[in-house]
């Protein structure tokens, strides 16, 4: 199949060209938010993803929140986005941060579409925003009754919630953890260290902290403590600087020491030691939607290219019709497609089985990010050049503080490597037979994760089909073989410790790109027999076939890069060459 030039864009994720003329801005006053948006009742109910995005690009007309304008000012002052995020919270974000939302039915793909849409606009808000979400996690995770229904309050009425979990010099290394909870006489406790780098440190008045409780090594060394900055006693804890970044440039990206801070004994999250385990599986649900801002990310950067191709010429030709325009589109499309399908398995997953969660966030973490900006960001940047680049010539520079600003995600969480080295250390599981989901009737899913797999994935454990409209025979086999092959892999695999060599995070990456594959071929499959069912009937809509065609070839292009990844060092790492 050949590469085709850029679907137009400019609905629903597109806006008008807004940059203002008016002069500076200035960020200290206040922000008009209003736009033309129905939040169906509430004025702080959620108006679904499509409302979100209708009142955002609202809010994208010049001099309002989220002029891109403006944006570009707050960013070049490190801004916080205040008054973006209060307009999220008029917009009924902060009810899907509490787990009698977003763990029901549909609830952790809403939160992520969510906070996608948000980041389409402006990556920087949804990593201050969002970060309540990650924030409150241990709360839901294992959390009291009484503390899970008072953080729902808090949350809903817009409390900022910060998770404190790294500590200076100590980087991904939580169990080297030096901050420390001391029993009181009579009850609670004394909290003493410093929590650096966090996002929302300094701006957060809720808290959730690891922290030791034994002096022994080994994972039940720590505990989980719900912080209230409001009850400290005054001199017991400060913030510390808002550390300077290269992108999310206005988030609070902060810390704090506590010095002897008491807390009451309601502060314990669950059990002491349990600490470890608690945020072992908070990350899991974390990671899975922190791949939002990549998607976010994507989705704008190839808008803001094919508008600024739009309608230019070179050498005669039309910019957009030129090959190497084609191939650059196609590839960012393809990836794109195989992300969300990725993402879209991974949160049915966790509603389904729970427990392949461990395995499945961290593949999808690792993956998600780095294929974004190899395969969607930097083919983009490609094809816009100079005005990627140059603050006033297009956008108001909107790729370039992207492109910064996402070049953080693949950190948070857990890095690219961290959740590979997770992968590794369930390589055994992995390889043998998926078991399918454990009916547990009147339990959450999230009080059903684990802290690894207990056997084989759904999607890598079945044969991929021996075709998919448009997809080249030999990508499917040789898909297909690689999938044979990584499960002898894993299989072998003997576990190394910190000592894992080069060949096991190929091996990680390997699994990852094959889980996605699987995951796009799973939706061509089903979207495929759903036409086939569809065509018996009296279904005779316009556009049906069109739109069919159309995810087909997302589906076909998706397979081919997947192809491309998964073949040996040889191949270009970025996937250069698509071709069916």
């Amino acid at each position: 199949m050949s590469a085709t030039a850029p679907r137009s864009t400019a609905d629903p994720r597109s806006t008008a060209d807004p940059r203002s003329t008016a002069g500076p801005v200035s960020t200290a006053g206040p922000v008009s938010t209003a736009g033309p948006v129905s939040t169906a009742g509430d004025a702080r109910g959620y108006p679904g993803a499509a409302g979100l995005r209708a009142a955002l690009a609202a809010a994208a007309a010049a001099g309002t929140a989220f002029d891109p304008a403006r944006l570009a000012a707050a960013d070049a002052e490190a801004a916080f986005p205040a008054a973006e995020c209060a307009l999220l919270d008029d917009l009924g974000l902060p009810e899907l941060y509490t787990a009698g939302r977003w763990d029901t039915a549909g609830g952790l793909a809403e939160v992520h579409e969510a906070l996608t849409v948000v980041a389409e606009f402006d990556v920087t808000t949804a990593v201050a925003h969002g970060k309540t979400f990650l924030g409150a996690m241990p709360v839901w995770i294992n959390g009291s009754p009484e503390q899970q229904q008072r953080m729902a309050a808090e949350v809903r009425a817009g409390a900022v919630v910060a998770w404190g979990l790294t500590e200076p010099e100590r980087g991904a290394d939580l169990v080297a953890g030096s901050t420390r909870a001391v029993p009181r006489p009579g009850g609670g406790w004394e909290l003493t260290g410093v929590k650096w780098p966090i996002n929302n440190a300094t701006r957060c008045r809720w808290m959730t902290v690891l922290a030791r409780t034994d002096d022994q090594p080994g994972p039940g060394a720590f505990s989980t403590f719900l912080v209230d900055k409001h009850r400290l006693p005054a001199g017991s804890w400060q913030p510390l600087p808002k550390e300077p970044t290269h992108g999310i440039r206005g988030a609070d990206i902060s810390g704090i020491r506590f010095d002897a801070a008491v807390l009451g004994p309601e502060a314990l999250l669950g059990r002491v030691g349990s600490g470890l385990e608690t945020t072992l599986r908070a990350l899991q649900l974390t990671r899975i939607v922190s791949t939002s801002l990549s998607v976010g990310a994507g989705r704008r950067a190839v808008e803001l290219a094919a508008d600024a191709v739009s309608g230019r010429q070179s050498g005669g030709r039309a910019l957009a019709e030129l090959p190497h325009v084609r191939r650059e589109f196609a590839r960012a499309r393809a990836a794109l497609a195989l992300v969300e399908a990725g993402i879209a398995a991974v949160v049915a997953g966790y509603e389904r089985d729970p427990a392949s969660v461990a395995a499945t966030s961290a593949l999808l973490k690792a993956a998600a990010p780095s294929i974004v900006q190899d395969c969607v960001l930097d083919p983009m940047a490609e094809v816009l050049g100079a005005r990627g680049f140059l603050t006033g010539v297009h956008r108001d520079g909107w790729f370039a503080r992207l492109d910064r600003d996402h070049r953080i995600v693949p950190i948070f969480d857990g890095s690219t490597e961290v959740n590979r080295a997770a992968l590794a250390l369930q390589f055994a599981q992995l390889a043998r037979e998926p078991a399918g989901a454990v009916a547990t009737p009147g339990r959450s899913a999230r009080s059903r994760l684990r802290l690894a797999t207990r056997s084989g994935l759904d999607l890598l454990g079945r044969p991929l089909p021996e075709r998919l409209a448009g997809v080249a025979p030999e990508a499917l086999a040789g898909l297909e073989q690689a999938r044979v092959e990584l499960l002898a892999r894993l299989a072998a695999h003997r576990p190394a410790g910190r000592q894992e060599p080069a060949a096991t995070f190929e091996t990680a990456r390997t699994l990852e790109l094959l889980y996605l594959a699987a995951a796009v071929a799973g939706q061509a499959t089903t979207e495929t027999q759903a036409e086939t069912r569809s065509e018996t009937g009296t279904h005779s809509e316009t556009g049906t076939h069109s739109e069919t065609e159309t995810h087909a070839e997302a589906h076909a292009e998706a397979m081919a890069l997947a192809w491309r990844l998964v073949q040996p060092a040889t191949a270009d790492p970025a996937g250069r060459e698509l071709a069916s």
